[in-house]
């Protein structure tokens, strides 16, 4: 079931969002340097500027998203995280496909996505396409990509 997230669920979802990217590779210190950004706010959750939903089976969070308002055609995929049991099943193309259900029911055209570069080829696989780069806001000298999905197709 894919359900809106709870304000007592936003420190379970910061803390699977670090396990998500370590699972990746990351050093400690890269996680640590991380948290800061990967860390979500109680006052997120019912603010009309953010679509923040999460994907649970049998009581357990398999991942979340999480989708910021930027004007009246445009959204940006802020976080799309998956425990990494559940990576490689499906969840997370059924989660980005929901958000962009989501953000057509607001009469959004595009999705702006701040992908992590292992993130790339799944955004591309689900049509997104590469637009540029953006220095990482944790860790200076670090690019990550920046791509579009366009949602009506």
């Amino acid at each position: 079931m894919i359900r809106l997230v709870k304000k007592s669920e936003v420190k379970s979802i910061s803390e699977l969002a670090l396990v998500s990217k370590a699972h990746w590779g990351y050093s400690a210190e890269f996680i640590q340097s991380c948290k800061y950004e990967l860390t979500y706010a109680t006052a997120m959750i019912g603010n009309n500027e953010y679509i923040f939903y999460l994907k649970e089976l049998e009581n357990e969070i398999v991942g979340f998203y999480l989708v910021k308002k930027l004007n009246k055609l445009e959204v940006e995929l802020e976080a799309l995280f998956l425990e990494p049991k559940f990576i490689k099943k499906g969840y997370g193309k059924e989660l980005l496909e929901h958000a962009r259900r989501e953000a057509l029911s607001l009469g959004v055209k595009e999705m702006i996505i701040q992908s992590d570069p292992y993130a790339q080829n799944f955004y591309e696989s689900a049509g997104a396409k590469l637009v540029s780069k953006k220095e990482s806001g944790s860790i200076s000298g670090r690019y990550l990509p920046i791509l579009r999905l366009e949602l009506n197709h």
